[in-house]
């Protein structure tokens, strides 16, 4: 991660020294809201932590939260290719939560979106997640029942070109390869990701905006290239997956008014169909599973000034799991919701 930010702060520089018609800015988010259930629990995993037998395996103090999410735009604006406009941004994000520390975590990332024309334009990004705590689970490591925080740490690849096409009609196409580093008692999950996104943008009017995305996504697992004595392993679990992913955007921009300004109306529904390649019939959690997840989003942004914006929004997400195993079925079933607001301020 050292060498790649070096590398960012060197072109940085370079493109600021050769640049013309420079501008800064920036953005400061802070969002607010509630979760239910922040670890993603199943309706049998939330009975085990209300019996409170189990501490081990629960290291939460309460199954829902209240989380403050910060973040921080920075920007610059120049003139670059054949003097085309270019946008550097850097990000900052820290998401934090109330009741329970051990969820706290953050990101920064680093983009440079370049301008060919208004009709065409290109971008890559990097970003860094140092750590991710997801639970708590056994180890294949330890010979006896000992729970182990399950944390990965994460470098996230993409580029992406947009392309207005038509008057009403964009189209987007988008790469993305992340890096997916788990801690030590649980490196069979290390995956190199691979997700491709093609997205059909439709503006029929002033007043309606539809976006429809497809996303196809290969997860490649180390599994048995994790371990040096594989011979000691009695289960080898392999948590490679594919997926397709579907997603509906509609955005109504200027039906509403409230002090003669408009409210902008946002909802999405997206579905996920992941499949899981394991070819191990004892590992029970991966083999011949099948995730059918949803995820409904809405929500409501209105600007107080020329600098500030206030929105508000509703999340559900449910995820619906198909194994030979109702264990499996049991345990990895979920669901979840989010309310929440967000105040933004352009700097």
């Amino acid at each position: 991660m050292k060498k790649i930010f070096n590398l960012i702060l060197i072109l940085l520089i370079s493109t600021i020294m050769y640049s013309k018609e420079i501008s800064f800015f920036g953005k400061v988010d802070v969002k607010n809201y509630y979760c239910n259930n922040i670890l993603k629990l199943s309706s049998h995993d939330i009975s085990r932590f209300k019996d409170g037998n189990e501490t081990d395996k629960f290291k939460i103090d309460t199954i829902d939260d209240l989380i403050t999410s910060a973040k921080c735009e920075l920007g610059i604006r120049h003139k670059a290719i054949a003097g085309h406009t270019q946008i550097d941004l850097l990000e900052i994000r820290y998401n934090k939560y109330w009741n329970n520390d051990i969820k706290n975590d953050g990101n920064i990332s680093f983009s440079i979106k370049q301008f060919f024309s208004r009709k065409l334009n290109i971008a890559i990004c990097y970003s860094y997640y140092p750590e991710i705590y997801l639970n708590r689970y056994e180890s294949v490591l330890d010979e006896e029942a000992i729970y182990r925080d399950f944390t990965y740490s994460k470098n996230v690849y993409n580029g992406r070109i947009f392309w207005k096409f038509h008057s009403i009609m964009n189209l987007k196409y988008e790469l993305t390869f992340s890096q997916l580093f788990y801690n030590k008692y649980f490196t069979e999950y290390d995956a190199d990701n691979i997700e491709n996104l093609v997205g059909l943008n439709i503006k029929p009017d002033k007043k309606v905006r539809v976006n429809l995305n497809y996303y196809y996504k290969n997860s490649n697992a180390d599994a048995e290239k994790a371990f040096n004595d594989i011979e000691d392993i009695s289960v080898v679990k392999d948590a490679s997956y594919g997926s397709n992913k579907y997603e509906m955007i509609i955005s109504v921009p200027d039906l509403l008014f409230l002090f003669s300004k408009p409210i902008l109306l946002n909802s999405s529904f997206n579905y996920e169909i992941r499949y899981f390649q394991s070819e191990n019939e004892n590992d029970e959690f991966h083999y011949a599973r099948e995730d059918n997840i949803i995820n409904l989003k809405a929500n409501i942004k209105y600007s107080l000034n020329k600098k500030s914006k206030l929105s508000t929004f509703y999340k559900y997400e449910k995820r619906d799991a198909s194994s030979p195993f109702k264990n499996v079925e049991r345990d990895k079933t979920y669901s979840l919701y989010e309310a929440g607001f967000v105040i933004s301020y352009s700097i």
